[in-house]
């Protein structure tokens, strides 16, 4: 499976190497999916050496302080980079409570990372041309002060998760078949929220799928 997945983009990089030397009007729109498909074989890569870190007990967390408004206008740019035919489809929702100099800490990488999984998976099996929400939430109880991210989306054609088996390692459901994917990214995402003393929940109705994890508000301590 992981070896078709980098076949592909290498396929289209192959292609492309032939296009541009055969065709110079052709240029940028081969150049742009080169770029696209080599992020593509990197993603995969990355999320293999993560796996193992994580087998062997190196996932090398550090905590630190991170601004919310300024990172999540970052992540969403980015994921529309890397996502180049969805970015319009993305919209985020920052709660009035949490003000510009609100900050949580967290290891920035890990958090990146898992938005990034959640919004991405979000977008590929969601209902055709829908769009994603990404709800940024002031979750106050008496136990503690935390910031909870909820991704929700329309349930596509593939049908709601499999909540008992979409967070084991390399589970990629039959419904999911034609569709691009390791079966790491979920793992990997619950794996980095836990070690923020975190955890993924899902939940699900007949229209929307919603992902939901809480992070530590910045308390002036790391």
């Amino acid at each position: 499976m992981l070896l078709h997945e980098i076949k592909t983009p290498l396929s289209v990089i192959k292609f492309g190497a032939a296009a541009l030397s055969k065709d110079a009007s052709k240029s940028p729109i081969w150049a742009q999916r080169v770029d696209i498909a080599a992020d593509a074989i990197n993603h995969i890569l990355n999320q293999c050496l993560l796996a193992d870190k994580f087998e062997f007990g190196l996932s090398g967390y550090r905590a630190e302080k991170l601004e919310i408004h300024s990172e999540i206008s970052k992540l969403v740019e980015r994921i529309g980079y890397l996502n180049p035919t969805y970015p319009d489809r993305i919209e985020f929702q920052i709660d009035d409570q949490i003000l510009q100099s609100t900050a949580v800490s967290v290891d920035p990488v890990f958090l990146r990372s898992i938005l990034e999984n959640l919004i991405t998976n979000a977008l590929k099996y969601s209902e055709t041309n829908s769009k994603v929400f990404l709800f940024v939430v002031n979750n106050i109880s008496a136990a503690d002060d935390k910031i909870e991210f909820q991704i929700k989306n329309k349930i596509g054609k593939v049908g709601p998760p499999h909540i008992d088996k979409i967070f084991t390692r390399y589970y990629r459901a039959e419904e999911a078949q034609g569709y691009s994917g390791t079966g790491l990214g979920l793992w990997l995402a619950n794996q980095q929220a836990t070690e923020m003393g975190s955890s993924i929940h899902c939940s699900f109705d007949e229209f929307w799928t919603t992902f939901s994890f809480q992070v530590p508000k910045f308390n002036g301590l790391i």
